[in-house]
């Protein structure tokens, strides 16, 4: 086995807090009790260009927000309605910072997000 497969197996990630196993536990740890990222009805919005992934989802008085960027750039996105009072997952740097209407989105970054309406 190569050496770079040991060095992402499960024990190997363990040590590492910025690993994508911890990533993944923290965020579906988040999500546990977040409605509309488990089950609303979904609504796709268009990003910049084909190289981002951006939706709404909507139950039981929750919104969420997701938008991923695939791009190897920066990129901003405008939102379809205000952001205000958005409990955010907390990507480490990946993370999408919303600045009024505009959501900014590092290269390969993304933004989880919830609101009670």
């Amino acid at each position: 086995i190569p050496d770079a497969h040991t060095e992402r197996c499960v024990a190997g990630q363990e040590k590492d807090a910025s690993s994508p196993l911890h990533f993944c536990r923290a965020f579906l740890k988040w999500r546990k009790d977040k409605k509309a990222i488990l089950a609303g009805n979904i609504r796709f919005f268009d990003g910049p260009s084909d190289l981002q992934a951006c939706f709404t989802r909507d139950a039981d008085g929750q919104q969420a927000l997701c938008v991923f960027n695939f791009d190897t750039k920066p990129v901003s996105v405008g939102l379809p309605d205000s952001r205000d009072k958005v409990e955010i997952f907390d990507a480490g740097m990946l993370t999408g910072r919303i600045d009024g209407e505009i959501l900014n989105l590092p290269a390969f970054g993304i933004l989880a997000g919830v609101r009670n309406r």
